[in-house]
């Protein structure tokens, strides 16, 4: 793993390239879609903006479920270690296997990438009625497309560590997916 007191000029490097400039750019790209859609006032709201609508909304409860169970977790995790209580079930195991987890191993992250596809899909809707034809591809697509290219190699760093701290997280991969 990269670590800037053992690399500091690839750290520094690495901060520079990936932390200062494309997370940053990567955030404006993300803003795209809703300043293309507000920049458009004159498109009128229609069926598919409800649709979208609820679609965040269920996004962002699965993703805020997912980090609240996470959370929760880890507390009581490190509760009971602290207090000298026995670990047993998904707390021996040291990672968590249970509620939403228990579907993929990453929920909140597919949730999150879902959400910026959902504001992607907001712009695709206004320009396919400003075209009055169907879009399937737009320009303010990029950020979206950027944060799923990311996710993935953020998620194997990540689970490179959990799977080098717990002995029972291959078999978790070997039986869940990633996001979906």
């Amino acid at each position: 793993m990269l670590r800037a007191d053992r690399y500091p000029v690839v750290w520094q490097l690495f901060n520079a390239t990936f932390i200062c400039f494309y997370q940053l750019t990567l955030l404006m790209l993300l803003t795209l879609p809703g300043i293309y859609v507000l920049s458009h006032h004159d498109v009128k709201l229609n069926e598919w903006d409800w649709v979208l609508t609820a679609t965040f909304l269920a996004l962002l409860t699965l993703e805020s479920v997912a980090d609240g169970q996470q959370f929760a977790f880890f507390a009581e995790k490190y509760r009971r270690r602290d207090a000298g209580e026995p670990l047993t079930g998904d707390y021996k195991a040291g990672f968590l296997r249970s509620g939403l987890f228990s579907i993929c191993r990453h929920p909140n992250y597919a949730a999150e990438q879902g959400m910026w596809i959902v504001m992607y899909m907001f712009a695709l809707n206004v320009a396919s009625q400003r075209a009055d034809e169907p879009i399937f591809v737009h320009w303010t697509g990029l950020g979206a497309l950027l944060l799923v290219l990311l996710f993935y190699p953020s998620s194997l760093l990540s689970e490179s560590i959990t799977a080098s701290k717990y002995a029972d997280y291959a078999a978790y991969q070997r039986s869940h997916c990633r996001f979906f």
